[in-house]
């Protein structure tokens, strides 16, 4: 049973939105710190480091996957810019960190 709790957990975390994501309109345009409030949207930068999700004042807040140049992904919650909540890391590798994320750092 213990080696299904991380299976299970990663598809709450991508079949359950947070509220604040849930109903957002599509955020207008390209990425406008201004003007990103309470919208859904991608931002890709450097070379290929790509957002998509929810956005509040400017930042990352919501539900989101963010796909880094590396292959690693993160699938969860952001606060205010920073991976907060619950949340799956996959490393290239095929590792996988499942559980809580504390200000952008892992927490469990």
């Amino acid at each position: 049973m213990k080696r299904f709790l991380p299976a299970l957990l990663s598809l709450v975390v991508v079949l359950l939105p947070s509220r604040e994501g849930w109903g957002a309109p599509e955020c207008p345009g390209s990425y406008d710190k201004g003007t990103w409030n309470n919208c859904l949207g991608t931002y890709t930068w450097s070379p290929q480091n790509k957002y998509v999700g929810a956005w509040k004042n400017g930042k990352k807040h919501g539900q989101g996957t963010l796909t880094y140049t590396t292959g690693d992904t993160y699938v969860g919650e952001w606060e205010d810019g920073n991976k907060h909540g619950q949340g799956s890391y996959t490393f290239t590798d095929g590792s996988k960190y499942v559980g809580e994320f504390r200000n952008d750092k892992f927490n469990g």
